[in-house]
């Protein structure tokens, strides 16, 4: 069983993917960590475009 996990989301604008993370404990709920950033959207465009590849059906 994991004793964290990582959370988050992501907001993409026209040039900008703004992602926010937390890692939260499993066992209590308390967020341990977290980080929000922003990343250039030409260095990720294409993970955006082939995430339909890896979401569950």
């Amino acid at each position: 069983m994991a004793c964290s996990l990582v959370i988050g989301t992501y907001a993409a604008t026209y040039d900008l993917v703004y992602v926010s993370l937390k890692l939260v404990s499993t066992t209590d709920g308390h967020i341990i960590a977290g980080a929000d950033f922003a990343v250039p959207l030409r260095e990720v465009e294409g993970l955006l475009q082939k995430r339909t590849t890896w979401l569950p059906e």
